[in-house]
């Protein structure tokens, strides 16, 4: 009655997610540095160079040592417009599908759409 495991156009869900995480551990190969552009309130933008590997929360101690000091890393997060998805600290940027070059927003927390321009 049914033709079960007779669909040549099925794809399960897993063999997607696998062949999903194979291209970006073939891009992280070819490509190994990313360049990503954190932009701050008042038109200042930061240009850094880092490691495709890289955990975000690394990089974001590193752009804390630049900041003042009333400023904790508690106090903002980054990102990623235009659809405003918060860059999660325990994700590399290759997890966060941030391997091309990327342009990323500092952000003040609790401020989810801010009314500024950046």
């Amino acid at each position: 009655m049914y033709n079960i495991g007779k669909n040549e156009n099925f794809e399960s869900r897993s063999k997607k997610q696998l062949e999903t995480l194979k291209s970006k551990s073939e891009f992280a190969k070819k490509c190994p540095v990313v360049e990503v552009k954190i932009k701050f309130p008042k038109s200042t933008t930061l240009t850094i160079q880092v490691p495709v590997k890289s955990l975000v929360k690394n990089i974001r101690r590193n752009i804390q040592t630049i900041l003042v000091d009333e400023l904790s890393l508690d106090d903002w997060h980054l990102v990623e417009f235009p659809i405003r998805r918060k860059i999660r600290d325990e994700k590399t940027l290759l997890e966060e599908d941030i391997m091309f070059k990327s342009i990323l927003h500092f952000t003040f927390t609790g401020i989810l759409f801010p009314h500024h321009t950046f």
